[in-house]
């Protein structure tokens, strides 16, 4: 996340204001239409926006009579308590504060006006329906100045997070706003993963069995509603901070004794935590034989050749592989690879770099001749032999030794 943040910054020199993404209290109308709750806004609606005014006193009123205050700096805390990734990118953005100069904490309106802040980031761990951002985006703009700022285009938003599903970019691409609200366009994302509704991978037949078991049981959840997650997005993606409720319900949803799932409340137990530990994965080592046989690739899946290559080349074995049949799309090659878009730029700019793949990603005589090379070589496992004592013999003796083994 950090190097995504400093990526959407890029050369960028003025003030950066950075928030978390948290979950915000909707609007409350009622049947006849009233409105009998505003929704939650970022920034006060009372509070000033003028940089001048805000050095000076804000009134509040108590049961002792009015208490003279001078307004915050940075932006009340939700009214859902904070939880999830929040705190997370709370620590995260105070460490980027002692690394580049212009960036700000979520900044109050008056602290972004008085630094003519322009580009604003909200960092966010996954965009699974799209829902969560375009509720904070909504209110943000329930301030009438931040709404002015937007609407003469003085402000750019950028969405900073680690994996966005498919239709919760479409969602905030084409999204449609409540009444009284400016549409949230542009709003530019930053993402390291791209989430598909299960996974791109799997055969219609795995498909179909992991959906019916997910429709079988939700009923015993507290969440019956939601067998594929949250708007059936069927993220399956997993945080140490957490689990998003676009996940299947049968995995976090629980219900007193009639089900027991792996992270109950959507939290993480000790147990399963100790799996994230191992951060630097190799995507191509002990799962490689698991991930070619299904691209189809069940001859190099069959053999023994990795046992003895470097972690590059087997990547670079299983790029080959995956485009050799005929898989074009970046997302879904850079999620059976296990790896961000930066990596898999890198691998296919040394694939192209050795001629093994051409520019329209087909490979090239050589890179087919390198897969039958994988696909032939034939390793024998290494066995360790007797243990047996040597002694020592001289030089000079060796060849005494032969003649009287002769």
């Amino acid at each position: 996340m950090r190097h995504l943040v400093m990526r959407a910054i890029g050369t960028y020199q003025n003030t950066v204001a950075l928030y978390p993404v948290w979950e915000v209290v909707p609007p409350k109308v009622s049947r006849t239409g009233k409105v009998l709750w505003p929704g939650e806004s970022i920034f006060p609606l009372n509070q000033p926006c003028d940089a001048g005014a805000a050095q000076g006193a804000n009134v509040a009123f108590d049961s002792a009579g009015p208490n003279i205050t001078k307004p915050r700096a940075t932006i009340p805390d939700p009214i859902t308590p904070i939880g999830g990734s929040v705190g997370t990118f709370i620590q995260l953005i105070s460490a980027i504060q002692r690394e580049r100069e212009n960036t700000i904490d979520r900044p109050a309106c008056h602290i972004l006006r008085a630094n003519r802040c322009r580009k604003i980031l909200l960092l966010d761990d996954v965009m699974g329906s799209g829902k969560r951002v375009t509720d904070y985006l909504e209110a943000f703009y329930r301030n009438s100045t931040i709404k002015s700022w937007f609407s003469y285009g003085k402000l750019e938003f950028i969405v900073v997070c680690y994996a966005a599903t498919e239709s919760a970019l479409h969602h905030l691409a084409n999204y449609r706003p409540r009444k009284n609200h400016t549409r949230p366009h542009p709003v530019s994302v930053t993402y390291d993963q791209i989430l598909f509704n299960g996974r791109s991978f799997w055969t219609v037949e795995e498909r179909r069995k992991i959906e019916e078991v997910c429709r079988k049981y939700s009923y015993r959840t507290s969440r019956p509603k939601m067998p594929l997650g949250f708007r059936d997005a069927f993220s399956m993606i997993v945080f140490p901070h957490g689990i998003p409720n676009t996940a299947p319900a049968i995995l976090w949803a629980g219900k007193d004794s009639e089900w027991k799932p792996l992270f109950q409340e959507r939290g993480i137990p000790t147990t399963l935590l100790l799996q994230f530990d191992q951060v630097q994965r190799d995507p191509a080592g002990e799962r490689l034989s698991e991930t070619l046989a299904r691209v189809n690739q069940l001859r190099l899946a069959g053999q023994d050749w990795s046992r003895h290559a470097t972690s590059e080349y087997r990547q670079l074995i299983l790029l080959l592989g995956i485009l050799s049949r005929g898989f074009r799309n970046e997302g879904r090659i850079t999620e059976i690879l296990e790896v961000g878009p930066e990596r898999y730029h890198e691998l296919l700019t040394e694939a192209k770099r050795l001629a093994l793949v051409a520019s329209d990603l087909a490979l090239t005589p050589l890179g087919v001749g390198e897969l039958e090379y994988a696909r032939s070589m034939r390793v024998s496992p290494w066995e360790a032999g007797p243990l047996v004592e040597e002694f020592y013999v001289p030089q000079s003796l060796k060849a005494r030794v032969r003649q009287r083994s002769v």
